[in-house]
């Protein structure tokens, strides 16, 4: 788990619990995708990094911009965030954040990426195999990366299945180095 997990999750599972307890997970979808629109903007991402700009006005300036998008419970959320120096997470919890609802409703995300397109049969496959192990619904998100060289890489939940040509080279060149 990277050290921006790790210090985002904490917030997501915030949300997520006051958004269950007001069965309002939908709605807080919503407001983090679009807090992380806004906070991976060119522009407010260069602000959030200014020392010349005080962490109570990067608040301010994010609650003005989000408008109606947000209610006074995410505005609150933006200036914890904002006081704790942590507004550039925003995006990571949004995503823990979604993977707290997908997990509740009996799902899983799940990523793959691959060398090559890949077809329908293979995402089934893939899907199933998942479904089997986690005892989830999948949701598959497939992506393509020719530097894998060939091969691909699931990623579901904590799971890391590296069948890439890239990593075993990776996993024998560490081997053959010690």
């Amino acid at each position: 788990m990277s050290d921006l997990s790790t210090t985002a999750r904490p917030y997501a599972k915030a949300v997520y619990e006051l958004a269950s307890e007001n069965n309002a997970t939908e709605t807080w979808s919503d407001a983090l995708a679009y807090l992380s629109v806004v906070c991976e903007d060119e522009q407010i991402k260069s602000r959030l990094d200014d020392p010349t700009v005080t962490r109570e006005k990067m608040a301010e300036l994010l609650v003005s911009i989000c408008g109606d998008k947000i209610d006074d419970q995410g505005a609150n959320l933006v200036k914890l965030m904002a006081e704790s120096g942590r507004l550039s997470l925003m995006s990571e919890v949004t995503g823990i954040y979604e993977e707290l609802v997908a997990s509740s409703k009996g799902m899983i995300d799940a990523k793959m990426v691959s060398a090559f397109e890949v077809t329908e049969a293979q995402k089934e496959s893939v899907i199933a195999s998942l479904k089997k192990r986690f005892n989830k619904d999948v949701r598959l998100e497939v992506s393509v990366d020719a530097d894998l060289i060939g091969g691909a890489v699931i990623t579901a939940g904590d799971l890391v299945i590296d069948g890439s040509v890239k990593g075993r080279m990776a996993k024998m060149s560490t081997t053959l180095a010690r």
